[in-house]
């Protein structure tokens, strides 16, 4: 499945040639990351959906800043 659905999202990318996709982890066969942009989201989720099942594309975004120090006063 993770074969299939990486093949489809590689299709949609290059037709709309803007994006990128990877295998992300693995364990249980990890999942696709896509990185898009906003306006493909929702098409891209339709499609993904439609060939592979409801459910089967989530949503993630992007913070807009890197890592940051957090120190906690004691």
């Amino acid at each position: 499945g993770i074969s299939i659905a990486l093949a489809l999202t590689e299709m949609f990318i290059a037709e709309k040639k803007r994006g990128a996709c990877r295998i992300h982890g693995g364990g249980f066969a990890g999942v696709i990351m896509a990185m898009l942009p906003n306006d493909l989201v929702d098409e891209d989720v339709a499609y993904i959906e439609k060939a592979m099942g409801e459910g089967s594309a989530y949503r993630m975004s992007i913070r807009p800043y890197g890592a940051i120090c957090v120190n906690q006063m004691l």
